[in-house]
């Protein structure tokens, strides 16, 4: 067994033995979620909520997410603001955490997000250098390494970079994906118990949040 599929198979292992919860208010705060003691502001307006989604491309929890974050989306309400931040909570995770600004760079995010989790999961092969993100790029999206190249090094890219990385360390996260509402709450994988459960209880959270903001502002 190689070891990327190692990874993956231990990255499995915490939601198979969770059960998942029945129903929405069967969520349980300290074990479904967790409620930050000193929450981040997000900038948001009084009718909006933030929802961050923390990422690696690596993570075969991540690529099992995408369905129903794609399914969820197409649902959202419009006063939720969805953002994805590729993680780097490992020095490892670096190069494709720039991979994904470098995407979005090139103006072809939305296009290739998809198809690199599937190249790198169906392949069971992960970039391990720019030159192999550089050859991923040109074969999922036609991208000429040159042109590659001067995105992935360019400063635009650099400082997506390190403003992803000091949100990610804003948070207590200790693994992906894993999503924070509102700069208040945050939730798992593995706490909700399974992928369709994460986004049931990132729906309730995003609700409870948009009404906490609601009395906060019709308060004398």
């Amino acid at each position: 067994m190689t070891r990327f599929a190692l990874v993956l198979l231990a990255a499995a292992l915490p939601l198979s033995i969770q059960a998942a919860p029945q129903q929405a208010d069967a969520f349980v705060e300290g074990k479904h979620y967790m409620e930050l003691e000193e929450p981040r502001s997000t900038g948001t307006e009084a009718d909006e909520v933030e929802v961050i989604e923390f990422f690696w491309y690596g993570c075969g929890h991540c690529y099992a997410t995408e369905p129903h974050i794609d399914a969820w989306l197409e649902e959202k309400p419009d006063d939720v603001r969805f953002l994805r931040v590729p993680a780097t909570l490992s020095r490892g995770w670096l190069l494709l955490a720039r991979a994904y600004y470098t995407a979005e760079q090139l103006g072809i995010r939305n296009e290739v997000h998809r198809k690199i989790f599937d190249t790198i999961h169906g392949e069971r092969k992960l970039p391990r250098n720019p030159d192999d993100v550089a050859a991923l790029f040109q074969k999922i999206a036609g991208v000429d390494p040159e042109v590659f190249k001067q995105a992935f090094q360019s400063f635009p890219v650099g400082i997506k970079l390190k403003e992803a990385d000091a949100l990610a360390r804003s948070y207590p996260l200790t693994g992906v994906p894993s999503f924070v509402i509102d700069g208040k709450y945050v939730t798992t994988a593995a706490m909700a118990g399974s992928y369709e459960r994460l986004l049931d209880v990132v729906e309730m959270l995003s609700e409870r949040a948009l009404e906490e903001k609601g009395s906060a502002s019709n308060a004398p």
